[in-house]
């Protein structure tokens, strides 16, 4: 008999480890894809609530094209530390106002997006509307 051969005590205890730790590393990642998506969806809806607050202080602004009232709401966004990028715009769909953190506007669509939130490039997209 050539090879190493195993005794049945070790046998059965690779037998009893082995589908248990595939278990336990198994019910790690979905616990992994659980947070992430909770997370997400969590985040999702915080960023719909500040879109819904914005959208009402920048009602007026929307209506009367006031571009100066406009960037100050958005400007308020500064102190959302996971808010790169924001735009309001107008029903013609041209760009009333701008905010973009430390200079980046490559994160903001240049287009507007369809209303709700869904993610490109690995950043999540809120579009909310304006009434």
């Amino acid at each position: 008999m050539s090879g190493y051969s195993l005794s049945f005590r070790r046998k059965l205890m690779v037998g009893a480890l082995l589908p248990a730790s595939l278990f336990v590393c198994l019910a790690c990642l979905v616990s992994i894809v659980n947070e992430y998506y909770d997370f997400r969806g969590e985040k999702a809806n915080q960023l719909m609530a500040v879109a819904d607050v914005l959208g009402e202080n920048s009602a007026a602004a929307l209506v009367f094209e006031d571009v100066r009232n406009a960037q100050e709401t958005l400007a308020a966004l500064r102190t959302i530390p996971s808010v790169f990028a924001a735009r309001l715009w107008t029903t013609q769909g041209t760009v009333l106002a701008s905010y973009h953190r430390q200079g980046d506007m490559s994160l903001a669509p240049s287009v507007p997006s369809p209303f709700g939130t869904h993610t490109e490039r690995g950043v999540l997209i809120v579009s909310h509307p304006v009434y």
